[in-house]
């Protein structure tokens, strides 16, 4: 009987040693997971975002931009670019500016900056405000064909 319970705190023993390696194991899974960051990836798209208007002689203004500077604004890169223009006349164009992320995450202003007086920052803010408020529409990035030419990032100010 003593051979048989000798037998019995045996394996009792090597139970309790495989439970306890695993606990381990276990933790330092726990450990590595829980130093790790978990961000969701953002996918790779451009974009054109179309802001509302605040003024009703101004039409809503809108600005493409590239896989990578789509990127930054959403990761709240702060970046200010030029538009492509709004025609005041046949001879005159107002150049359009866009600033994300400024005044937080996720803010735009375009605005319309004075071309006579350059000690003013901006003279009409067209609008200002939250992504959310304006219409994006984003497009999947396709692999280029060879011979074909990349979309050209906005000029950044």
């Amino acid at each position: 009987m003593s051979e048989q319970l000798n037998r019995i705190e045996a394996q009792i023993t090597a139970i309790v040693n495989l439970i306890t390696q695993q606990q381990k194991d276990i933790s330092k899974i726990q450990k590595r997971i829980a130093t790790k960051e978990r961000k969701p990836r953002l996918k790779q798209a451009t974009a054109t975002i179309t802001a509302p208007s605040s003024y009703l002689e101004y039409p809503d203004m809108s600005i493409t931009l590239d896989a990578k500077t789509w990127m930054d604004i959403r990761k709240g890169k702060k970046i200010t670019l030029q538009g492509q223009g709004w025609p005041l006349d046949d001879e005159d164009t107002y150049q359009d500016f866009w600033s994300f992320n400024e005044s937080g995450q996720a803010s735009v202003r375009v605005y319309f900056p004075d071309p006579d007086n350059a000690d003013e920052l901006y003279t009409d803010v067209i609008f200002n405000g939250l992504l959310r408020e304006c219409d994006v529409e984003e497009s999947p990035v396709q692999k280029r064909k060879a011979g074909t030419t990349p979309l050209k990032p906005p000029t950044k100010v």
